[in-house]
């Protein structure tokens, strides 16, 4: 990255100025985000997990959970209507034939 290369490296010192930022990524890009933050040298990665209590972990796990079933019940609509469309075919190709 050209746009960076100019930046020296940064040692994480006590009497360095740091804010506390936090990013939201997808998880689609994050390996490849957070590779490319670090390999800038400028941010400095806490794990979330670390200070999360094990109440917060088990909402986080549940939530994991209700969003797979979310997303099963959003294939079962999907192929009740498909199932639904081809009864209805069937049904009006019955009617024409008698």
């Amino acid at each position: 990255m050209k746009l960076f290369d100019h930046l020296p490296k940064m040692e994480f010192l006590r009497s360095e100025e740091m804010s506390f930022v936090q990013f939201i990524i997808p998880f689609e890009s994050a390996h490849r985000a957070v590779t490319y933050l670090g390999d800038l040298g400028v941010v400095q990665f806490n794990n979330a997990g670390d200070f999360l209590g094990s109440s917060l972990k088990e909402a986080v796990e549940n939530e994991r959970k209700l969003e797979e079933v979310a997303f099963s019940m959003e294939d079962y609509r999907e192929d009740a209507s498909f199932l639904e469309q081809q009864m209805q075919s069937e049904s009006s190709n019955q009617c024409c034939l008698s």
